[in-house]
């Protein structure tokens, strides 16, 4: 059932400092912040991160964070101008779950194709 062990995590310990250092300056771009959003839930584990926790960690607006999480998960809709609303397939490297704590809050962890991404990227850093 778990979509990641503790080693996943820990060979990817290069990742989330390069994530510190995005942090650090002020990453306001949104691939700079999809890729911090991404780093904080894999470091999260299989427990989930809650979007209170994003949203503190990265200092920014909730709807930014839930941007970010659209897109990084199954997708999210949006208005054209014309009023037409219209749907955006996400990467679906993420998958929300219900806080087995609090039932009205959402957490979100690594799906099995994240899982993989960041497995790529260790193989990746190890070739160097």
């Amino acid at each position: 059932d778990k979509k990641q062990v503790p080693a996943d995590i820990g060979n990817n310990q290069w990742f989330f400092s390069v994530f510190d250092k995005l942090r650090a300056v002020g990453g306001d771009s949104m691939s700079c912040q999809q890729l911090c959003v991404l780093s904080l839930i894999a470091k999260s584990g299989n427990n989930g991160i809650l979007t209170s926790d994003i949203t503190a960690t990265l200092k920014t607006s909730l709807s930014s964070i839930q941007r970010q999480l659209g897109r990084l998960g199954e997708g999210f809709k949006y208005k054209i101008p014309s009023g037409e609303e219209r749907i955006r397939d996400g990467l679906k490297l993420i998958e929300e779950f219900v806080d087995p704590v609090n039932r009205k809050q959402n957490r979100f962890v690594l799906s099995v194709k994240g899982v993989k991404f960041f497995k790529q990227l260790n193989d990746v850093s190890h070739r160097r």
